[in-house]
């Protein structure tokens, strides 16, 4: 039996912190007008959130990404300097939904959800399609997300994701 999960490639510290890859950037664009552009962007985590957020994103995201279909591309981003951690992905035009909110990943959101909002930290939320049919770098995709991301401070909504186009 043959799998067909996708592998994750450790880039090693870059000059936007510790980066993991699932893809090749490069083979997927242009992307497609219904592609799907999921970002995360979270700022301020403390240690206990920082440990937690990695135990998260290895026992609900990471293997649930690496055996998706709907998933063209990912990368995982920590800056254990600035306490920063940012998850740019591209989906396939529906496929982001039922992997956001069902499954372990919806259940871990639902339950661990503080993980990624609570305390000091402010976390930013954002789905987009495709700007010019590319990927935004981690520096476009932070102001993207800061800018018209649905925005968590402390645990609480402070504001609503806003329209890009």
């Amino acid at each position: 039996m043959t799998s067909n999960r996708k592998k994750w490639k450790l880039q090693g510290n870059t000059e936007d912190g510790d980066m993991m890859i699932l893809g090749d950037r490069a083979t997927i664009t242009p992307l497609p007008d219904k592609t799907l552009i999921s970002i995360t962007y979270s700022k301020n985590a403390n240690i206990l959130q920082g440990v937690l957020s990695v135990l998260f994103q290895f026992l609900f995201i990471i293997p649930n990404m690496s055996k998706n279909d709907g998933l063209l591309y990912a990368e995982l981003i920590v800056d254990m300097k600035t306490r920063d951690g940012l998850t740019i992905s591209v989906w396939k035009d529906k496929a982001l939904v039922p992997f956001r909110d069902k499954g372990s990943h919806g259940f871990a959101i639902r339950k661990l959800g503080w993980v990624l909002t609570g305390f000091n930290m402010t976390s930013h939320f954002l789905s987009i399609r495709p700007i010019d049919g590319q990927i935004p770098t981690p520096p476009q995709a932070k102001t993207l997300a800061e800018g018209h991301g649905k925005t968590y401070h402390k645990g609480k909504v402070i504001r609503s994701a806003s329209r890009i186009h």
